[in-house]
């Protein structure tokens, strides 16, 4: 009989809306109070400044003497106005880089602050921070790279020297240097550790700020998001494994509601695109105040910590620009979200928050009371409507941690409920709160992805290749073409995507159709528009005698209508592959791998509006509904943020995967049967830190290829610990780079491999961000 029971259950959960509880394999990870007064803090300000600020590049080549470094200007009361005006609670400081300059008084070299003519020879720039942070109620927190050119550690090497003979005098130099920085000006909130430290430093931490953070190394209290872009992948758990959490060098992508050891995100991230020293011609590369807010939703509104960059000049002030920017990003944060409508706390599977009266609602912040850990597994938002229904205002969501920003499209609503339907333990929200943000759509750049529809069940589909949701709001899942698709059955069905901007980018949009009619004349495979609004059209469509076509127009210009294929091209009943690829102002549509048709536009189109990305519909004239709706099946709806070649789209059931890039070529002379070494250029696909992964690809010969070792390469010196196979996947490894790339510091990867059985294959090298990769 309770055999019978624990079968039926899930079904009853699914039936019946009940709450499912997720048992955690063990007692749930809880954060230490510093690491939750951490959290709560929110934002930073990362200060770099270095000689290579004088050197216009990115990291110190000795080029410039000290008796030249000299700025003048100076004013850390100034780099602490601009972390106060957008709401920082810390400054982190670059006390030394990877050059080896210290900007404090030290005695373990001749290569600092102290023999420049800074204050007549006299000045401590790391004492000036932390006095101006102090007279501005700022914590202080400290990065001390762990290598230095001057001693043969390299980049990357966790303080490791190339010469073994100079390690033993390197670390007592690197451990006096860090007892320096910690004795002498005053208590040190954060320690920063770039790219991990294998020098034993714990117990100088332990004695002089044991209640500091610590990013990376094998005393880590926090984590590397994994990448420099300003975001945390979603779902954001706090939680990791022990074993994860003991390398040093954990990230987001460690992330794991079940872990036992909590380690919470720290999201780094630059002012000007993608640099974090100072250049003449910084401003051209400035983010705009759109980008930063998104950058704040997608780490601080993820339960992450934001540590922005701030690059001061050779004269040692922040530029104006910045300083005019970091204020409006200030107060841009204070206008959305300084005052809710209203605000509650709670306990239980359903926390409700009365508005006191029909109120217009796009916005929710949860937070949970994270010191009894994180128990929320899934949640929606949900709405009571005028008619006395609750309507879900925003679904499929994961993880809430420290906090979750929820933004959705305004709903008039008298009520909010927070509605957990996942959960390891009774939910404790520390907070609830609703906003009516005006001017807070927001919009998200092209990005490569693919949405497959295998899911089967529920409201959300997961993409390939990127963090970008799938929201079903009517369309039901059936059969598909292969797996399972997406039946799209009335006018109002539709899948959201979001507001997400082709711009001027090339692009390629392509999906496998099965239509049953063409309603209305056309029916909406793909569309960004409003009906009625002739400004900013993107739609690609069925027109009616099954024909292809595709519409694009920016504020004053458009693509040539119509542009469509021949009558019967896509027939009714059956399933067509179409695509549309746009490469600068040429456009062309594809059926079943055919090129069908061909345009031109007068000029470059810019797309631009604040409509959602839709599938099986566009925007009706009025409302947020959904018209001009598909009737029929969609299937593996791929985008591309490029125009694929016709030779890519030749074969429809094997397109591009998203986001991976082809590397080298191995071929049948290139490895033996004994085993051999082979050098893989990875620079082609890591334009900045992060994880990747690697695939070799078998694509001709008899033979299979059987590696041995794979191993990081950052400038042609060998990196321990960061490449690995990944579990189950054969022939697939994760590689891992925390430093900032460069010309000078190309990736590389040493494979040693031989053929199995001495026959002989050929293949092809593949590489993709691993945090934004599928996982199997």
């Amino acid at each position: 009989m309770n055999r019978h029971l624990c079968i039926v259950w899930p079904f009853l959960v699914a039936a019946l809306g009940l709450t499912a509880r997720a048992e955690p394999p063990g007692p749930l990870a809880r954060p230490t109070p510093r690491q939750v007064a951490y959290q709560d803090m929110e934002l930073q300000m990362f200060v770099c400044l270095d000689p290579c600020t004088w050197q216009g590049r990115e990291y110190d080549n000795h080029s410039t003497p000290p008796a030249q470094i000299n700025p003048d200007k100076l004013d850390a009361e100034q780099w602490c106005r601009a972390a106060r005006n957008f709401g920082a609670g810390q400054i982190l400081f670059v006390a030394k880089h990877t050059g080896g300059f210290c900007w404090w008084r030290t005695e373990t070299s001749k290569y600092g602050v102290k023999e420049t003519p800074f204050r007549e020879g006299k000045g401590d720039v790391l004492a000036e921070v932390a006095a101006a942070c102090r007279k501005h109620g700022l914590k202080l927190g400290i990065y001390v790279y762990p290598g230095d050119d001057q001693w043969g550690a390299v980049m990357g090497g966790g303080g490791k020297t190339r010469d073994p003979a100079k390690q033993e005098a390197y670390n007592r130099v690197f451990r006096r240097q860090m007892t320096e920085v910690l004795t002498r000006y005053g208590p040190v909130h954060e320690v920063w550790f770039d790219g991990s430290c294998v020098i034993e430093v714990g117990d100088i931490l332990k004695k002089h700020c044991p209640e500091a953070m610590v990013f990376q190394g094998p005393h880590a209290t926090l984590r590397w998001v994994g990448n420099e872009a300003g975001y945390a992948p979603y779902p954001a758990w706090n939680a990791v494994r022990k074993k994860d959490a003991a390398t040093g060098i954990a990230t987001a992508a460690h992330g794991t509601p079940d872990g036992e050891v909590w380690m919470p995100l720290e999201v780094d991230t630059v002012l000007h695109e993608h640099f974090w020293f100072w250049k003449s011609n910084n401003a051209r590369h400035r983010r705009s105040l759109a980008k930063l807010m998104d950058c704040y939703y997608k780490s601080v509104g993820r339960g992450a910590v934001l540590l922005l960059n701030s690059c001061p000049g050779p004269d040692g002030l922040i530029p104006e620009g910045d300083m005019a920017l970091y204020e409006a990003f200030g107060k841009e944060i204070a206008r959305r979200f300084a005052k809710p409508l209203a605000e509650t706390s709670g306990r239980g599977q359903t926390v409700e928050l009365d508005l006191g009266k029909p109120t217009s609602v796009n916005h929710v912040i949860a937070m949970e009371d994270i010191v009894h850990g994180e128990r929320v597994r899934a949640y929606r938002i949900e709405g009571l409507g005028g008619d006395g229904q609750w309507a879900t205002l925003f679904d499929g969501g994961l993880s809430i941690g420290h906090k979750k920003i929820d933004r959705f499209a305004p709903a008039t609503v008298s009520r909010i409920r927070l509605s957990v339907t996942q959960s390891a333990d009774t939910p404790l929200i520390r907070r609830l709160a609703a906003y009516s943000v005006e001017g807070a759509g927001g919009s998200r750049s092209l990005v490569d992805a693919a949405w497959a529809f295998d899911e089967g069940a529920g409201l959300i589909a997961r993409a390939s290749g990127a963090d970008w949701p799938a929201r079903l709001a009517g369309p039901v899942w059936a059969a598909g073409r292969s797996g399972k698709a997406l039946d799209f059955r009335t006018r109002h069905d539709c899948v959201a995507l979001g507001n997400v901007a082709p711009g001027e980018r090339d692009f390629t949009l392509a999906a496998w159709v099965f239509p049953r009619s063409v309603p209305a004349g056309q029916a909406r495979i793909l569309a960004k528009e409003r009906i009625n609004v002739g400004a900013n059209q993107f739609r690609l469509y069925l027109h009616e005698g099954g024909r292809l076509g595709f519409a694009m127009t920016d504020a004053s210009t458009s693509l040539p209508y119509p542009f469509i294929t021949s009558p019967g091209s896509v027939p009714l009943k059956a399933w067509t592959h179409v695509a549309v690829t746009r490469r600068g102002a040429d456009f062309a549509l594809y059926v079943n791998g055919q090129a069908a048709a061909r345009s031109r536009s007068p000029r470059v189109l810019n797309h631009e509006n604040e409509e959602e990305l839709r599938i099986g519909a566009c925007t009706a004239a009025a409302g947020d509904g959904a018209d001009y709706a598909f009737d029929g099946l969609i299937d593996d709806v791929r985008i591309y943020a490029r125009a694929l070649r016709e030779a890519e789209l030749a074969d429809p059931a094997r397109l591009p995967d998203p986001l991976w890039k082809s590397l080298e070529r191995w071929t049948e002379s290139t490895f033996a049967a004994d085993w051999k070494t082979w050098t893989v250029d990875l620079t082609p696909g890591i334009a900045a830190p992060g994880e990747f992964e690697l695939d070799f690809r078998k694509t001709a010969g008899p033979g299979e290829i059987e590696i041995r070792s794979v191993e990081l390469l950052i400038a042609g010196q060998p990196i321990a610990g960061r490449a690995r196979p990944l579990d189950g996947s054969p022939g697939r490894f994760i590689v891992y780079r925390m430093e900032q790339t460069s010309a000078d510091s190309p990736s590389a990867a040493r494979v040693t491999a031989r053929f199995a059985n001495g026959r002989p294959c050929a293949g092809q090298v593949r590489i993709r961000p691993r945090q934004q990769a599928e996982r199997k």
